[in-house]
């Protein structure tokens, strides 16, 4: 999917991912954030997850935009599931 359909996906499904927030613009130093960014260096997709320090992991990595919000989506789907 699309950043823009990715972000439309949580906007109507609002998914319960505890204290996380997700971001798709940069990678962040802030905690508990899941995010993607394109890292123009590397020239690829970077998922991204960081901790209560905000200490980051790179989850994925994706050739593309489509494939790199997918994962996205399936990562936060995966934290949903863990707050119930």
């Amino acid at each position: 999917m699309t950043k823009s359909e990715f972000l439309n996906r949580i906007s109507n499904e609002n998914p319960n991912i505890g204290a996380y927030q997700i971001e798709t613009e940069f990678i962040t130093e802030a905690s508990f954030v899941l995010g993607c960014y394109y890292d123009d260096k590397d020239r690829i997709w970077k998922i991204y997850e960081t901790d209560e320090r905000g200490f980051k992991s790179i989850i994925f990595k994706a050739p593309d935009e489509n494939t790199a919000f997918d994962k996205l989506y399936k990562l936060v789907g995966i934290h949903e599931r863990l707050n119930k």
